[in-house]
This record gives structure tokens, sequence and C-alpha cells, in this order.
């Protein structure tokens, strides 16, 4: 009815407002903005829009103006007020905004993101390109003018520093563009989420909702380093908590340090347990005593093998048709038994311990760390993996860091850091362009190809080996299939599973009082064969057989080093 109306007066210029009521009153639910949008486009052009700020707009035809006023086309004086008008609301916008200028936000999202983005602007982009619709680079875009504006670093421009942060060059670089936050708010940051992680070690990002197992992992933690004050070294306990869950908060935030407070140490807050039982405690009577599997264990562990065996030859089956490799082949398998994707592992970093990894307190204090954490992530039991070594070597001369105590507690942001790391990851991945895949790399066809070509070369050399399945081509002694080498008769690597097993008969016969025997090392391998034969004070070496080799190796397809060969 109102494009009937408005069609039989073309010649009268028209109130929105009325023509709006009017439509309402014939039933229409459109709003007035929607309404005129429509009646424009139903007029294929010939319907133009009068409009004032705080004036309800006027409707006419372009082939009546000429009756009622005189029209133009537009100028440069319409766009520069176009433009004034467009830059108040995208201040209006960013200024109704709240960035909390106390707290950092760890975590990056598209919703975070556009939470620090005009509205106008993004419709602007859109406008200009429909791809800008919602996209990283309207995002980063809008992000970069509420930062200006507002002078203050977004949560995506603090996520970009992070993931340039080995390179303080770059992050400078990019700051001048805008890009990212500044290097000296990415060192606040960093110390900020530090302090936070130190001081309150109840928040470290281990899910109580989550169904996934939290394992602790110990380690020791190597160094050396060249400084103008001489060589600096340390042999210290570090601890990281695992968890596998896809649950997490999206808001969480940790204080801002003040400019002040950057000169001030981070609080330490491990406390160091202390060991007072024997040093060789007598191992539990449970695990002495010989237990017998029942049958339906030994039913399952048969099942399994059989189950793992028909695999193993279902898998050399299909890679001598030219299948993926064993990692590619296990992906496909998965995949089409429908099992579904795992979530990823989060690692939590924990303070380090500096006191020597192997000593009983630091075991201590380790188990009962993981322990706490732990069950204050709701789990009631512990489990802690750990591989300790009294003797670590670490590579020397490494620039950029320092075995300072302030230095190693901002580890414990690590985390954190990689938790943005993996939010630009996941963000770059809901665009077209970055979409996560569910397949592995052995199984592209290009790779395929080349593991073919590195199997036939393997069968090649071993052709040219004496074949490992032909007694009768075989010496008494162990011999290397491929130089020929014939070891010496000490050496029984060959019979190791029976030397094991006899040895672990002899152990269990004198626990529980022998469990702290050291443990002979039966097995002789062919690092007991004599590189050379000492003469007085020197040591005689075979020069032809080194020469012999060294031709070899040239003459070979691998790809080798001379000099870290002959170092």
């Amino acid at each position: 009815m109102v494009i009937k109306y408005l069609a039989e007066n073309r010649d009268v210029i028209h109130n929105s407002s009325d023509i709006h009521t009017k439509y309402v009153n014939d039933g229409g639910t459109l709003s007035r903005r929607m309404l005129i949008a429509k009646l424009v486009e139903s007029f294929e052009g010939d319907m133009i829009t009068l409009s004032s700020p705080g004036i309800a707009s006027l409707l006419a035809f372009k082939s009546s103006a000429a009756k009622v006023f005189y029209t133009m086309s537009d100028g440069d004086d319409d766009v520069s007020e176009a433009i004034e008008v467009i830059a108040k609301k995208i201040k209006s916008e960013i200024g109704d905004m709240e960035i909390d200028r106390n707290n950092y936000l760890y975590h990056v999202n598209k919703d975070i993101c556009a939470r620090f983005q005009s509205n106008t602007i993004e419709d602007l982009l859109s406008k200009i390109n429909p791809k800008m619709r919602q996209s990283l680079p309207a995002l980063l875009i809008g992000n970069i003018i509420t930062s200006l504006v507002k002078n203050q670093a977004t949560p995506l421009q603090i996520a970009l520093a992070v993931f340039l942060r080995d390179s303080k060059e770059h992050v400078k670089a990019f700051h001048d563009f805008q890009v990212t936050c500044s290097y000296d708010e990415l060192l606040r940051f960093k110390k900020s989420i530090a302090c936070s992680a130190n001081s309150n070690m109840d928040l470290t990002g281990l899910n109580k909702e989550a169904d996934g197992l939290i394992q602790g992992v110990g380690d020791n933690f190597d160094q050396q380093i060249s400084s103008q004050n001489g060589m600096l070294q340390t042999h210290s306990m570090a601890l990281l908590m695992t968890q596998t869950n896809d649950e997490k908060k999206q808001d969480e935030a940790v204080p801002q340090l003040k400019k002040s407070e950057m000169a001030q140490q981070i609080p330490y807050d491990i406390e160091i347990c202390r060991y007072t039982g024997p040093k060789k405690p007598a191992p539990p009577e449970s695990s002495l005593r010989a237990k017998v599997p029942t049958l339906i264990d030994l039913a399952q562990t048969a099942i399994l093998v059989s189950r793992a065996r028909e695999r193993d030859f279902e898998f050399l089956r299909d890679v001598c048709k030219g299948g993926p490799e064993y990692s590619g082949y296990n992906t496909k398998k998965a995949r089409e038994e429908g099992h579904s994707l795992k979530p990823k592992t989060k690692a939590i970093y924990l303070p380090l311990i500096d006191m020597p990894p192997a000593e009983y307190d630091t075991v201590l204090t380790s188990m009962l760390k993981v322990k706490r954490l732990s069950e204050l992530a709701g789990q009631s039991f512990t489990l802690l993996e750990s591989t300790f070594m009294r003797y670590g070597h670490g590579r020397a001369g490494i620039v950029g860091i320092t075995l300072k105590p302030e230095t190693l507690k901002t580890w414990a942001s690590r985390h954190i850091c990689s938790q943005l790391m993996e939010d630009l990851a996941k963000l770059r991945g809901e665009s077209d362009e970055y979409r996560f895949q569910d397949s592995h790399r052995e199984e592209a066809a290009s790779r395929i190809s080349s593991d073919k070509k590195d199997r036939e070369a393997l069968k090649r050399k071993l052709e040219m080996c004496i074949h490992p399945l032909k007694p009768e081509l075989h010496p008494e002694q162990l011999v290397n299939m491929a130089n020929g080498t014939i070891g010496i008769s000490k050496i029984n690597v060959d019979q190791a599973v029976s030397i094991g097993q006899s040895q672990l008969l002899e152990f269990e016969k004198q626990l529980p009082f022998g469990f702290w025997k050291p443990i002979e090392k039966k097995v002789k391998t062919t690092a007991a064969t004599k590189k050379g034969i000492a003469v007085g004070p020197k040591v005689l070496y075979d020069i032809q057989l080194i020469f012999s080799r060294v031709m070899g190796l040239q003459a070979s397809s691998r790809e080798v080093d001379f000099k870290d060969v002959l170092s």
C-alpha cells in the first residue's frame, strides 16, 4: 500500500516519519530505517533521501524533484562533512569502550578483539571490501585505531608482541607501525603475569572442571653462560604441570604492575621441604610380593598382543603397496575408525627450584608441590614423571639471557605466553586462509613418494651387506653386516635379553636388603672394541682402517660433515 501511495504522489516531498506511520497502520513491522532502504531499492534509484541529524529524512523522486527543488551531484564539501561525521562517531564509540588499565587479559579470540574495534570502522571497511567483515585485518585496523585514541595497548597488540618476543628489534619495528605494543609494555606484561603466577600458585591455569589427566614433569636444568664476569653455571630442578583439556575461561586477567613496581623483586612462593628419613629406605613390602596375574588380565594381554601383530602386518602390507609411513598410517587408521581429535595438552611452568636435582630435599619439594597442585585441581592422586642426572652438560656462550634469579622467575609466565600464541593460532585457524588439518604430513602424495625412494635406497644398501638371515655366511663371532668387521669375543649384546632375565632373578632373590646394591653391567656392546693399542705412553691406531672408512664415507650418499666426524 505504501509503494502504491508513493507511486501515485511522485510530485510531493514526503516525510519519512509520516510514511512509516502509514506503513505501521497498514500492518508493517520494519523499522523506519529499513523501510526507507526497501523503498529506495524498490524504485530502482529514482527515489532520493534527504537526511540531517535530529530531523526525520525526506523522500523525493528524481524524475519529479525539479518541480519542487534544485538538485545536484555530491561534491567535495559533502564528502568532507561525511568524513567528519564518521570520525566523530568512531571517536564516540571508542570513548564509550571500557579498557581496564589495571589488569591484563591473557586470552585473545575474535570476541575479545571485537570489543576494542569500533562498529563504524567495521562497517566502513566492509563497504570497501565485503571480505573485510569480521576479518583479521579489520580486527587489527580497529585495534590500532583504538590504541591510538585511548593511548593504551589492546590485548591483540600485546599478543602479537608476545609472538615476536624473541626479537627485540622486531617488536620495536612493528610498534612503530602500531601493530604491536611497545617493548617496554611487553616486559611489563611478562613481569606482571610472572608475579601473579609466583605469588598465587593456585592460579596456574589448571582446570578443575575438566577431566583431563594432570601430570607433573620434573627434570634437571643445566646451563653455562660465558659472561664478562666469567663463567656462570647452574644445576637446578625445573618443574612443569600438564593437563589435557579444551575448557578455558576467556576473560581471565592478571593485575598490571605499575611502572614504579617494575624494579621490585618477584615473590618466590616455593616452600623448601627438608627430608629427614633414611638415605636408603627399604622398599614397601607389597612391592616385594610376587603377584600372579588374573585370568582376565592374561586374556586381555593376549588379545592386545594378537591385535598389535595383526596391525603391524597390515602396516607392512599397505606401506609396500604405496601407503604412508608409520605415523601417517596410524593417523589415517584412527580417522577411518571414527576417533575424534584429542585436545591439546596444556603445559604450566612452575618456578625453578635452585637446588641440585638429585638431592633428597629437592626431590621431596618437587613431589609435594606437584601433589598440592593436583589436589587443588580436584585430582585425588599424584602422577610425577622425572629423570634425574647428577651432571649436566650445556653449550656455553649463550647470549641474551642471564642466570639471575629474577630472570628465572619470569619463566613461570611462559605457559601464559604460550597460551597467547595458541590463541593467535586458533584465531588464524578460524579464517579461510588458515584452516586446521586433521591429516598427517606423511599422508601427502609428495611425502609418500619421497618415503618410497628412501626405502628403495635402503634396500639397495642392504643388498650390499651381509645377509642377516643366512647363517652360513656368518662367522662364529658377531659381525658388522655393513663393513664385515668381526667383533671381539667379549661382545655379547646378542644375548642381552637372557642376561637381563638372569640378572632380574638374582635381583629379586636379594630383596629387600639388596635393593640398593649396584647392578653390574654384564652386556658388552661394540663399544668394548679397542680403537687403539697402548704402546708405552702412546696409543697406536690402525691408519689403514681409518683411511678405508673415510673413503667409503666420501663415496656414500649420506650428508655428513667431516668436521663433526673428525672433531
